[in-house]
């Protein structure tokens, strides 16, 4: 679900993925940076934290 919002979006934020998936902001976090270390997505901009930031698509 979260593959297909950030491929149909081209990007996604953890606040995003939280609402998508129904979890807390800090496990979406988690889920997305195990689908960046996949290689599904990538961070948005090198500093991987802080206000704004969101992953966008690897494809």
């Amino acid at each position: 679900m979260i593959l297909d919002w950030v491929r149909a979006r081209g990007r996604v934020s953890a606040t995003e993925a939280a609402d998508l998936a129904g979890v807390s902001v800090g496990y979406a976090g988690t889920l997305l940076k195990a689908l960046a270390a996949a290689g599904s997505v990538a961070p948005g901009r090198p500093n991987t934290a802080g206000r704004g930031f969101f992953y966008i698509p690897s494809d």
